[in-house]
């Protein structure tokens, strides 16, 4: 398996990294750590930047980060770490090369301070593009794997191997999952049919405890808001067709003053 780590050399993204890498280290996973880099204009469209230093300073920063972890983490193979830096915008460049991940992992800051974090513009745009898992570390978060999940699930889906090996790798021993499934319409699945998913989901995580809320309302974020809050889990997981529930948590105009309010980790699965 292999991570797709987004730095910018921020405190939210140094600690997203250390998260990637103690994820990885659990599923012996490799990491690619990428930076994106673009050039300055001046208010008449002019390249100010001939030297090219922005590229170099992004190479740069990459390496000694990339030594960092080897020094911090020793347990972290030669092999199971590398550096990659784009140009242009994160979302763009991460959209080029996503046929060769299978996570990416991308940190949040907090606002004024807050351990709460909003789910800012440029992160919905990473989250609305790429066809892969997502998954956006909060800057204050640890990884922990005895932990409580909170999956909000399109009871439609089905998921992938891929997605239940990465859930099972978050939260390795005593997982306790919350399955929860907002209903926009009162007719869409009938009761046979609910029952058989559920019981389907149940099958992914055989043997773990598993807690089911089904519930009924037009609106899509607010209750997914408040299951978390009275479940508070450790990891939220959201998967559902892009065109509906991922469209409205995360739409294309989305403000960093607009969007799901989390102080968790955050992981995206795509329909």
């Amino acid at each position: 398996m292999k991570f797709l780590v987004s730095t910018d050399f921020s405190k939210c993204a140094d600690n997203a990294v250390k998260y990637a890498v103690e994820f990885a280290l659990k599923m012996n996973a490799e990491i690619c750590l990428l930076n994106t880099y673009q050039l300055k204009y001046t208010d008449v469209g002019l390249f100010i930047d001939f030297d090219d230093s922005r590229k170099k300073a992004s190479l740069q920063n990459l390496k000694n980060k990339e030594a960092s972890l080897k020094s911090e983490y020793p347990a972290l193979s030669n092999n199971q770490i590398f550096v990659k830096q784009g140009f242009g915008k994160l979302d763009d460049v991460i959209e080029d090369i996503k046929d060769d991940y299978d996570l990416v992992i991308i940190g949040a800051k907090g606002i004024n301070g807050l351990k709460e974090i909003l789910i800012g513009s440029g992160t919905a745009r990473v989250i609305g593009k790429t066809s892969i898992p997502t998954l956006v570390i909060p800057e204050e978060s640890t990884f922990i794997s005895n932990s409580k999940l909170f999956f909000a699930l399109d009871l439609k889906e089905s998921l992938k191997r891929i997605e239940v090996d990465l859930i099972n790798n978050m939260c390795i021993e005593n997982k306790n999952i919350h399955l929860f499934h907002n209903y926009r319409d009162a007719l869409e699945i009938s009761v046979k049919e609910e029952q058989q998913l559920v019981d389907d989901f149940k099958n992914y995580f055989a043997g773990d405890a598993i807690s089911i809320d089904l519930k009924f309302d037009s609106n899509t974020v607010d209750p997914i808001e408040k299951g978390v809050q009275t479940f508070d889990p450790h990891v939220i997981v959201v998967k559902a067709r892009h065109r509906n529930l991922l469209q409205s948590l995360f739409h294309s105009n989305v403000s960093a003053d607009t969007s799901l309010h989390t102080k968790q980790p955050l992981l995206v699965l795509k329909g």
